[in-house]
């Protein structure tokens, strides 16, 4: 938002210290977000409550109203919901077996809603492999899959809404 604002009004010396001082904001904002996070987790939880302490390198996202559409080319033969993400793989959860082949394309959807109460639905197309296959107790099946997007656009599409690293 910041940057189209400044392509389309001319560039002034009031507006490049705006963008220094709002961007400067904004990663202080995440820092201490990051910060008070993670003090709550090793003081309270680890520290004070005895819970177990995670020790992934990578961030789980637990993104809602995700899908993840399969077969024929990723077009949507099947249908699981997206339970976890992260920057290596993600955990769909179908409602049945997913026959072999196992497919090697997938599309991500996700809907957001914006300001002004409409959906806008965004897709991500990756390719990928299966990395672990489970029967859940109430007779689902979860599937972890090794992913890769499709191309750059896909990753960013990916990095932006799904696994939610925008900073503003």
């Amino acid at each position: 938002m910041i940057d189209n604002r400044l392509i389309h009004r001319k560039q002034r010396l009031f507006w490049d210290a705006w963008v220094v001082g709002m961007t400067g904001l904004v990663v202080l904002k995440q820092s201490l977000g990051r910060l008070m996070r993670e003090g709550y987790r090793r003081v309270v939880l680890v520290g004070i409550l005895r819970r177990y302490q995670e020790k992934r390198e990578l961030e789980r996202i637990k993104p809602q109203r995700g899908l993840v559409l399969f077969g024929a080319e990723g077009n949507g033969a099947g249908a699981a919901q997206l339970v976890d993400i992260n920057e290596q793989a993600f955990l769909m959860r179908c409602d049945k077996d997913v026959n072999d082949p196992f497919p090697e394309r997938f599309t991500f959807q996700i809907e957001l809603r914006q300001l002004n109460g409409s959906l806008k639905r965004k897709t991500a197309i990756c390719t990928g492999d299966l990395y672990r296959r489970r029967e859940t107790a109430d007779g689902k099946y979860d599937f972890v899959v090794k992913y890769v997007p499709a191309t750059p656009l896909n990753g960013y599409v990916v990095h932006q809404y799904f696994l939610e690293r925008s900073f503003v």
